[in-house]
């Protein structure tokens, strides 16, 4: 029986990193084979936009931020490893500078009309709040000082991201041959910071918004997308992705945890929901591209869905700023406000999409830091 390959050690004669093929199931081996992983574009628009309905009081899907969070450390370690095996080496400077000109421009632009053009958006806006905003570190500021209500607000899990993304491809490479040991063990410290930090501590402030309680929901996408780019746990896979059903078990499980604080109370979702989410997010972002393989859910990969895909960072910075905007003029039911909501987010991420983000990716383009060819939206390139 083939041996799989040890971790640094699946290499051709050139140094590069080869990929195992024809072992993973049929149709996610496909899915994962093509320049552009169809589906996730439309996951992520879902996901934004329940985001959006989640902080009206519409729906209640909180599990969406978790999706989101999975999404960016499978696809960030997906483009990482996919660089490592073409080019035999991943470059630091390439992906820094990939990421902040895709990232903070856009960013920094959205935070000067909110917190200088439109301040009342902003609630009761404080200079620490702000220089924590500006600094990507105001999630701990909210860990410390409890949630903040305004425009700004839902920018503490940008600064997640912003520092995942600083710490992930370090670690990357510096544990080439442990990453698999490493992530784990990071992520089991992670389930137990957060285990204290829940149930003996009560601190769900901190829980909720601090990396060092929420960095699992990534790792987990990062050990998926590491495991199944170098063919381990090939059990599991089959096993995901065996037929459409099963697709659909996960997102009914998600949904059950999703409604688990409505009856059981918040910590609840953070001590208990927390733990499993991101393995099953893990498991519907496989199954939906072998789907889309098989050409099923092709409603995924609709214009509408794929556009406010790749449009989803823009309508995030600014959903929140839309709903301000929309209460003064329209005030009343969120569910009279909804729309109008729904389409002002959307004017003001193309807006930004056009006047700023098109514009940096091009100029990244021109300056050769081209990201890999596999991809998805450009907020994960």
């Amino acid at each position: 029986m083939r041996g799989l390959p040890s971790e640094g050690d699946a290499r051709t004669r050139w140094g590069q990193v080869t990929r195992p093929t024809g072992m993973l199931p049929p149709p996610l081996e496909a899915g994962l084979g093509k320049a552009r992983l169809e589906g996730l574009d439309g996951l992520r628009g879902l996901a934004a936009l329940a985001i959006l309905l989640t902080h009206m009081r519409i729906v209640p899907l909180w599990v969406s931020l978790n999706l989101i969070f999975c999404l960016s450390g499978f696809l960030i370690t997906w483009l990482l490893l996919e660089e490592e095996r073409r080019e035999g080496e991943v470059s630091l400077r390439h992906f820094y500078v990939r990421r902040t000109l895709r990232l903070m421009p856009a960013y920094y632009v959205a935070l000067w009309i909110i917190a200088v053009l439109v301040p009342p958006s902003t609630g009761p806006l404080s200079a620490d709040h702000l220089w924590s905003t500006a600094l990507y570190y105001s999630n701990y500021f909210q860990a410390v000082n409890g949630a903040t209500h305004g425009s700004l607000s839902p920018y503490w899990s940008l600064a997640i991201e912003e520092q995942f993304y600083l710490l992930w491809p370090i670690s990357f490479l510096l544990f080439r041959r442990r990453r698999t040991l490493v992530l784990l063990l990071t992520i089991v410290a992670v389930w137990w910071q957060r285990a204290v930090v829940v149930w003996s501590e009560g601190n769900l402030e901190w829980a909720y918004h601090a990396m060092d309680c929420r960095a699992d929901h990534l790792l987990v996408g990062c050990l998926v997308a590491l495991w199944v780019h170098q063919g381990r746990a090939l059990w599991l896979w089959r096993t995901i992705c065996g037929g459409p059903w099963r697709l659909w078990m996960t997102l009914l499980t998600l949904l059950l945890l999703t409604m688990l604080p409505l009856w059981k109370g918040e910590a609840w979702r953070q001590g208990a929901a927390f733990y499993a989410e991101p393995w099953l997010i893990g498991a519907l972002l496989l199954q939906v591209i072998a789907a889309r393989a098989n050409d099923r859910l092709r409603w995924l990969d609709s214009k509408p869905l794929v556009w406010l895909g790749q449009r989803s960072y823009a309508f995030y910075l600014y959903h929140v700023f839309a709903m301000d905007l929309v209460s003064r003029v329209l005030p009343g039911s969120h569910y009279l406000q909804a729309l109008p909501v729904i389409v002002l987010s959307g004017v003001l991420a193309q807006t930004s999409w056009m006047l700023i983000e098109r514009p940096t990716l091009r100029l990244r383009r021109r300056w050769g830091f081209r990201a890999p060819k596999v991809t998805q939206s450009p907020d994960a390139s």
